[in-house]
């Protein structure tokens, strides 16, 4: 049975560094690089609109793909040269959802849709 001494040994005393940053309300910098980036630029970003004092996140939604038969567990993207499609997983059922109707897919059938799906998948 270990001592308390002894358990006190194991564990690191490394203390986490705790920074504030501020929001980027400086827009998105595509022009500098990180280390030249003033600290109110964002290098990224996604559904975020920078306002005078605050970033606010961009309301609302748009339903795309409805009527899956179940929650949904990945989505997996792939993308070919000019090939862009989306790929949805509702239990063991893989569905083509890059456009708004759904497609089931399986891995068996076309030679195309089974190489993207492996594709997609090797992606992950």
């Amino acid at each position: 049975m270990a001592t308390r001494r002894g358990i006190n040994s194991l564990v690191q005393h490394n203390a986490a560094r705790v920074a504030s940053l501020p929001a980027p309300i400086g827009g998105w910098n595509v022009r500098d690089s990180i280390a030249n980036m003033d600290v109110l630029d964002a290098v990224q970003l996604t559904n975020l609109f920078p306002s005078v004092n605050n970033v606010v996140l961009r309301p609302g939604y748009t339903k795309h793909a409805t009527g899956l038969p179940g929650q949904v567990q990945t989505l997996m993207g792939y993308s070919s040269g000019t090939t862009n499609e989306l790929f949805a997983v509702v239990g063991t059922a893989i569905y083509d959802v890059t456009s708004s109707g759904l497609r089931y897919l399986t891995p068996n059938g076309n030679t195309s849709t089974s190489q993207r799906l492996r594709a997609a998948i090797c992606t992950l």
